[in-house]
């Protein structure tokens, strides 16, 4: 079973529209129509930490859908018919880091499936960014903890597939290209879902 999810989303007054579903909320700031269905979701998957960073996994879910209307993109179809694996994750620094570190998801964020396949990094145009800097920045600030969005784009399976999918996050490193903590692998057991 599994939620059916659609609307606008107005990038002049921010806010989402004609939505069953507004928990979903990672889309771009420009005025776009989509249409996408939830297979499955978990929620409160649990706290982790890697070296100077606490990670929360506080949502996943399995979903399949488009976005069209005015997306301003060199190729339309490449949001047509995707298939999706989201994660919403909070980070926060638990100490002091030094300023050669280096965090960041293009390199030290990933995704398995229980069908094999492997992703190597989110897909960039619909997944927030998260860096060392970044996380400083929130840190120095006292802003709390840093929520971020990432979706893994499925090319050899579809979302409805997935029964398992593990998230990896490695280990931020120091100037020397040393690990701060140890790797992470996050489970989530797509069986158990809340829908």
């Amino acid at each position: 079973m599994g939620v059916a999810i659609r609307g606008e989303y107005n990038s002049i007054s921010g806010k989402e529209q004609s939505y069953s579903d507004t928990r979903t909320s990672i889309w771009p700031r420009i005025r776009t129509r989509r249409e996408f269905y939830r297979y499955k979701s978990i929620n409160d998957i649990g706290t982790y930490e890697t070296g100077p960073i606490t990670i929360t996994v506080e949502f996943a879910e399995t979903v399949k859908g488009s976005i069209t209307k005015d997306f301003r993109s060199g190729n339309k179809d490449t949001y047509k018919s995707m298939e999706i694996i989201n994660f919403q994750v909070r980070f926060e620094l638990n100490k002091e880091v030094d300023d050669d570190s280096t965090f960041n998801n293009e390199e030290n964020i990933h995704l398995s499936t229980d069908t094999g396949e492997v992703i190597q990094q989110p897909f960039q145009f619909l997944s927030s960014v998260v860096n060392m800097s970044i996380l400083k920045n929130t840190q120095e600030y006292n802003n709390g903890s840093y929520l971020r969005q990432f979706t893994f784009r499925l090319k050899e399976s579809t979302a409805q597939d997935i029964k398992k999918a593990t998230l990896i996050i490695d280990s931020p490193v120091d100037g020397s290209g040393e690990p701060l903590g140890e790797h992470l692998e996050i489970e989530v057991d797509f069986s158990k879902s809340n829908n």
